[in-house]
């Protein structure tokens, strides 16, 4: 099995400037982001089966996913990403790099009077997603507003709202 003389060609999209940069010791390309490393291409988004070498099977139409490790947390600019808010609950992507801050989500109505208001301990990492259940609060809101704050209450970035 194994590549055998296959030729493997990445394709991605996103938000990242990552860049081809040669061979790894099995023979295959791998890719360069800053404040990461590359840990190889796996069969699935997280887990899966990698890393791929030279000896893995690979069919037609077989997926690979690159997955990566931050070096260096406190490098990690924080922010809160694009907030969704449908069916009782509010999503939001958020780029944390300090140990003990929160997230916080505010649903409100129309008036601008808040509905209901929750926090997550956040995690340090890149683009982690975090769910706020509202229930029937969010249901009948009509703008959530979250925010990323330290353990001391200080905002780490600007707030983003749905």
């Amino acid at each position: 099995a194994g590549l055998g003389g296959k030729t493997l060609y990445a394709q991605w999209s996103g938000l990242y400037p990552i860049g081809i940069i040669g061979d790894t010791d099995n023979g295959l390309t791998w890719v360069e982001w800053p404040n990461h490393t590359f840990l190889g291409w796996f069969s699935e988004k997280t887990g899966g089966d990698g890393p791929l070498t030279t000896e893995t099977a690979v069919s037609k139409g077989s997926v690979w996913y690159a997955h990566w490790e931050i070096t260096d947390p406190s490098a990690l600019i924080p922010a809160v990403g694009d907030v969704s808010l449908s069916d009782g609950e509010v999503s939001v992507q958020v780029t944390c790099n300090q140990e003990g801050a929160w997230v916080w989500c505010a649903v409100y109505d129309e008036n601008g009077k808040m509905l209901g208001v929750q926090k997550q301990q956040a995690r340090v990492g890149e683009d982690e997603t975090y769910v706020f259940e509202f229930g029937e609060a969010a249901n009948t809101a009509d703008m959530a507003r979250v925010f990323l704050l330290s353990a001391d209450g200080d905002p780490l970035c600007d707030s983003n709202q749905s």
